[in-house]
């Protein structure tokens, strides 16, 4: 959502602006549209015509001459996008409110205006508000809408684990796909079965837990970390050291097509995982409470 209108495309506005002769008008809306007019004219990259139907635009300068009359602007029609963006042209008008464009942002997003709609409404007001209360008005949107995208990204990554109270990762025999937390992730290597046994690309769905793996390819050894504690394996042998002490695996450790797999119920028990098998779907299912 970062779209950042270039300076020197506000410059040549502002010039514009500065350079327009105002004649003798019999109100401030009257010379209101004929400054918007003439400042649609210089407006060479059409940016504003680009993003604003002429309905739209003639809603936007109809808001904007009431708030500068100080009249009350009403709107009666059904044109919701136009509504929000008028009351965005409003706050610009009468400036000192930027406080509360989130709240207008919210909305204009909410009815399915996007950054480029909301600044073109900005810039169209321009020749009442002045170059410096248009930056003002742009920077406050473009700040509110970096700050929603930020939050939203937050809540993608933590919303699941918050409204669930635990981790969940799911997997399924000869499937490439893997799922945490409701989130689909393709995987390099789909898990198998080998002498009624699990075996899964183990680097993937540690890294989703939140430990980290390092292979030694002189020993074939994975040595896999979680919190403090530390798993190691190694390719075909069924011994395998947690935190120091020696377990035997019932299958060992295997590579195939040059990805290595490892025992998961092993592996995922001794981290203090739970592990679900599905016979009827051929599922693992490994979760965690938070």
């Amino acid at each position: 959502m970062k779209k950042f209108i270039s300076i020197l495309t506000a410059a040549v506005f502002a010039f514009s602006i500065m350079t327009y002769a105002a004649e003798e008008y019999n109100d401030d809306s009257q010379e209101l549209e004929e400054m918007i007019e003439h400042f649609s004219d210089d407006d060479a990259g059409g940016y504003i015509d680009t993003w604003l139907d002429s309905e739209t635009q003639e809603i936007i300068i109809a808001a904007t001459a009431a708030a500068i009359n100080a009249e009350t602007y009403i709107y009666e029609g059904s044109n919701e996008k136009a509504e929000a963006l008028a009351k965005l042209a409003v706050l610009a008008a009468e400036g000192g409110r930027e406080d509360e464009v989130p709240d207008i942002v919210s909305q204009n997003l909410n009815v399915g205006n996007t950054a480029d709609t909301m600044l073109a409404a900005a810039l169209l007001c321009t020749p009442y508000n002045g170059f410096p209360r248009t930056l003002n008005i742009m920077s406050a949107i473009n700040s509110a809408l970096n700050n929603m995208e930020t939050q939203t990204d937050t809540a993608s990554e933590t919303s699941w684990e918050e409204s669930t109270g635990e981790f969940i990762l799911t997997l399924q025999i000869d499937s490439k796909v893997m799922t945490v937390n409701g989130i689909e992730t393709e995987i390099d290597t789909a898990p198998v079965i080998i002498d009624g046994r699990t075996l899964v690309p183990i680097r993937a769905i540690i890294e989703a837990m939140g430990g980290s793996v390092n292979w030694n390819d002189d020993t074939k050894t994975a040595e896999l970390t979680y919190i403090e504690n530390t798993i190691e394996l190694t390719i075909d042998s069924t011994e395998a050291y947690f935190n120091g002490t020696a377990s035997e695996l019932d299958t060992a450790p295997s590579i195939i097509d040059g990805r290595t797999l490892l025992p998961i119920r092993f592996i995922a028990e001794s981290f203090e995982f739970d592990v679900e098998w599905n016979g009827e779907s051929r599922t693992i299912t490994i979760t965690k409470g938070l």
